[in-house]
């Protein structure tokens, strides 16, 4: 394993994981690669890791390989990380990961919202939903640091920062309103 993904940092693309004794590939997407990279490598070693069939395979990092497939702007990766999941399924290698669908959640149909919108017409919001309309306002700016207080990098929003590290965007919430230390191994502080 190569340490040259460490140049990577801040820089927005699509990578692979792959290990090298299956051929399994898993790819992702960040906006910051070798924080990304960091990441993968500490839920690894802990045994933690999102992907349980990567982290169900995984024994040591000799054997496995980190590339970059595409450096690319913030707002194609989404596209750029279907069009490599697809590209690398289609030359028959098996993925760790699921195929991106480009949205957390898929998008409801108009049925589903039809309902839900007749559901909410009338009905008083709770203090909690209050609350949680008023966290959901503007987006702030949020910076990352590690447990040292080295500042590693800034996000647009909390929301950015947990899609680019995978990570609980509540929980990152959580950190910079003091109600937890950490998320994601780092310390997060509104700008």
């Amino acid at each position: 394993m190569t340490t040259s993904w460490k140049i990577f940092t801040r820089t927005t693309g699509i990578y692979k994981i792959t290990n090298k004794l299956t051929s399994k590939v898993y790819v992702g997407l960040s906006k910051d690669i070798a924080s990304r990279w960091k990441i993968h490598l500490s839920m690894l070693n802990k045994g933690k890791h999102h992907c349980k069939s990567l982290q169900e395979e995984y024994i040591k990092l000799e054997d496995y390989t980190f590339e970059i497939l595409e450096i690319c702007k913030k707002k194609e990766l989404s596209e750029k990380e279907i069009y490599w999941w697809d590209k690398i399924k289609a030359e028959g290698t098996e993925l760790y990961n699921g195929r991106p669908t480009g949205a957390r959640f898929p998008e409801p149909t108009k049925e589903t919202k039809r309902k839900q919108s007749a559901w909410q017409i009338g009905k008083p919001k709770s203090e909690e939903t209050r609350k949680k309309i008023k966290l959901n306002a503007p987006s702030k700016k949020v910076l990352q640091y590690t447990k040292e207080g080295i500042l590693v990098a800034e996000y647009d929003s909390h929301k950015d920062a947990a899609r680019a590290l995978n990570i609980s965007n509540s929980n990152i919430s959580k950190v910079c309103r003091g109600e937890r230390k950490t998320c994601g191994g780092f310390v997060w502080r509104n700008k």
